[in-house]
């Protein structure tokens, strides 16, 4: 799985990790398509199974302190 203090990818597992926000925004990700976001920004080795859209999500804890830098 590739990690991040944000996301994680996981093809293998079919599985998206996303970050809260993806949540509290959902109406904006939603809007323009979240598998169409993802690939556009995810690591290149992603993007192709990204934009099919068939993945799972789950969602990370938001860390807070990342306010604090």
């Amino acid at each position: 799985m590739s990690r991040s203090d944000l996301y994680g990818f996981d093809p293998e597992r079919n599985l998206a990790r996303l970050p809260m926000y993806f949540v509290w925004y959902r109406a904006d990700f939603e809007s323009a398509g979240v598998p169409r976001v993802l690939s556009a920004y995810a690591p290149a080795r992603y993007r192709d199974w990204l934009a099919r859209g068939a993945f799972r999500t789950e969602y990370l804890a938001y860390d807070w302190a990342l306010n604090q830098r």
